[in-house]
């Protein structure tokens, strides 16, 4: 056998080389020699060919006769994390893109995100420190790759959709986030709004996701900033709607999308329902029903009962109860820091001017069913004598209201309209909101997808949705190594596979390639994805 190296070269100039491994035979009948292609190694490094060319050649190196300062270690790279990734990139993704041109650079942006999330233009410089098997020449090939992946979108989301109609999901997990940006970004999408980064002097964009019960992203949708979160769940309800056909659905999402709008706008298309009451819906719902109200101070037998075929389950949370009174109790506190300093102004006020001070100020903390207060109406005399009249501030804590806020603290009420998930199902399952939660918190924080300095619409959509799809392999990594996550971190996993290197080492002219050492973890890790552990030496 031996390897066989073709060289096309196209009209644009471009050479492109294929390495084959061949084996020489005789044909019976004819007696001539011929070939037999075996298999395409055009995938290898040109050191793996190098090595390999040397091992069919039979040539042997006497290690024992060789100088070892004659030996080099041309260079190492990241092996382990990278080719595991990749897999997985081409068991998910890699059939969508497999035929175009930009699914090198897709891979490398998506992998890129994972373990070390650099700028588009960085991404070339990272490239040739990790093992991905090729090279991207041209940055601006990257930012096509974006706008190509936008118009993509909705045919992999369709794909997707497919698994869980196959597997039978009728639960979706809904809930939105935003991201900030440096710049203008683009003037239809990128508004002023409430953000949850805490940046409201930056144009921002919010991010609707879609997940399966498991956690497992669906569908990504990018919403003009200005946008509130009430406003979002129609359009998404129509997306599942008109996109997916995926017709018997229960939706789980937070308080903070409810409105009676909404929840009729979801029955009246045929889909059922799990959320949660507001605080005031909660009370209110406590003042209807003499049994509900009992059972707050019975925290070991809470209701369930149905009220025009819905379902409510009241729960009670330690944790929550715990924070709820120390969370208030803090807002009570800089809200009287904040009267005191009023009532200790040098400078006097008019009744109508100290009334809009004492405002902002309740208003912004939230905390005008807390405190009862008062402006008086005092009479001074100026220098000259005339009698002029100003406000005075008297306040004092309404101690009944905050001792009837403390009855509830730590209860919440789960409202359900589908008769098969009721009790303590129903609650578990909006419980797992939080898994749409932690993927905001990897996108963010792990992925890194903001702040974002893109500015065209089709780009920005691009990026956050290349962003949503590394995630999505870093969720399928975390589902094959469940059982490991109980003993280790996602952190500690990540990190012992960019312990996995590949060196490259050349002695006189023969060149090989050798990855370290691995631990009992790291050789786990390789086999549950099916990654080669030795390479050719």
């Amino acid at each position: 056998m031996f390897i066989k190296t073709s060289i096309r070269k196209k009209p644009s100039g471009q050479t492109y080389k294929t390495h084959y491994l061949v084996e020489g035979y005789r044909d019976k009948n004819t007696g001539k020699p011929k070939h037999r292609y075996i298999s395409n190694l055009s995938a290898l490094p040109d050191n793996c060919i190098l090595a390999l060319q040397t091992a069919l050649k039979k040539e042997k190196l006497d290690i024992e006769t060789i100088d070892l300062s004659l030996l080099e270690i041309l260079c190492n790279k990241e092996y382990g994390s990278i080719k595991l990734f990749q897999n997985l990139y081409k068991k998910y993704f890699g059939k969508y893109f497999s035929n175009t041109n930009y699914n090198k650079a897709l891979e490398a942006i998506v992998i890129n995100k994972i373990f070390d999330p650099k700028s588009k233009n960085a991404i070339k410089n990272w490239i040739s420190k990790v093992d991905l098997g090729y090279d991207i020449k041209d940055k601006n090939h990257l930012y096509d790759c974006l706008d190509y992946l936008k118009s993509q979108q909705d045919t992999i989301e369709k794909r997707l959709s497919k698994n869980i109609k196959e597997q039978g999901c009728s639960i979706l997990l809904y809930d939105i986030t935003s991201t900030y940006f440096e710049g203008k970004g683009d003037k239809d999408i990128c508004k002023y709004g409430y953000s949850r980064d805490h940046r409201s002097d930056r144009v921002q964009v919010n991010i609707g996701l879609i997940t399966s019960a498991d956690g497992t992203p669906i569908s990504v949708e990018i919403i003009p900033g200005n946008i509130s979160d009430k406003q979002t769940l129609q359009d998404q309800i129509s997306k599942i709607k008109q996109k997916f056909g995926i017709k018997e659905i229960t939706f789980v999402f937070d308080r903070g999308m409810k409105s009676t709008v909404n929840l009729d706008y979801l029955q009246k298309s045929g889909y059922e329902y799990i959320t949660a009451l507001s605080h005031s819906e909660l009370r209110k719902k406590c003042l209807e029903n003499e049994e509900i109200d009992r059972n707050l101070f019975d925290k070991n037998n809470l209701s369930e009962f149905e009220i025009e075929g819905k379902y409510y389950s009241l729960v009670h949370n330690i944790l929550k109860a715990d924070s709820d009174k120390f969370n208030r109790n803090a807002l009570i506190t800089k809200t009287t820091e904040k009267l005191v300093s009023i009532q200790n102004f040098k400078r006097d006020y008019t009744e109508l001017a100290l009334q809009d001070k004492v405002s902002k100020v309740i208003n912004k903390y939230k905390c005008a069913k807390f405190i009862n207060y008062e402006i008086k109406k005092i009479a001074k005399k100026d220098k000259a004598g005339k009698t002029k009249y100003y406000g005075k501030l008297e306040y004092k804590l309404a101690s009944k209201k905050i001792l009837e806020a403390e009855k509830y603290d730590g209860f919440f009420m789960v409202e359900s309209t589908n008769k098969k998930i009721t009790g303590n199902e129903s609650v578990s399952q909006y419980k797992d909101l939080q898994l749409v939660e932690r993927a905001f918190d990897a996108v963010k924080n792990h992925i890194e997808i903001r702040p974002v300095f893109h500015f065209k619409e089709r780009r920005i959509k691009g990026h956050i949705f290349s962003c949503f799809m590394s995630y999505f392999l870093l969720h399928k990594f975390k589902q094959e190594c469940a059982d490991l996550l109980q003993i280790y971190s996602l952190d500690d996993l990540l990190s012992e596979l960019t312990k996995i290197q590949k060196n490259y080492i050349k002695i006189k002219n023969y060149c090989f390639t050798k990855i370290t050492n691995l631990s009992e973890l790291g050789e786990d890790l390789l086999k549950r994805f099916k990654v080669p552990l030795l390479c050719t030496e």
